[in-house]
């Protein structure tokens, strides 16, 4: 499941949230029709750790699309 492959990563890992993310990434880049399971509770760690990651998240892989980069002020 996800938060086990996580501990799993994070032996290699500075850090658990570092460990949380590549799993999430891994799994938002698996084909159609497969996932990790328990992505739920992996979701809800991350969140408690940190709450406004996935907004970052979500910013940089807009910047990584667009190609552009926009300063908000």
């Amino acid at each position: 499941d996800a938060l086990t492959a996580a501990q799993v990563i994070n032996l290699f890992e500075k850090n658990y949230l570092k460990a949380l993310l590549k799993v999430k990434r891994f799994a938002n880049h698996l084909p159609a029709g497969y996932e990790i399971v328990g992505m739920q509770y992996l979701d809800r760690t991350v969140e408690e750790i940190d709450g406004t990651i996935y907004g970052f998240e979500e910013k940089i892989s807009e910047i990584e699309e667009s190609g552009s980069v926009q300063i908000e002020s």
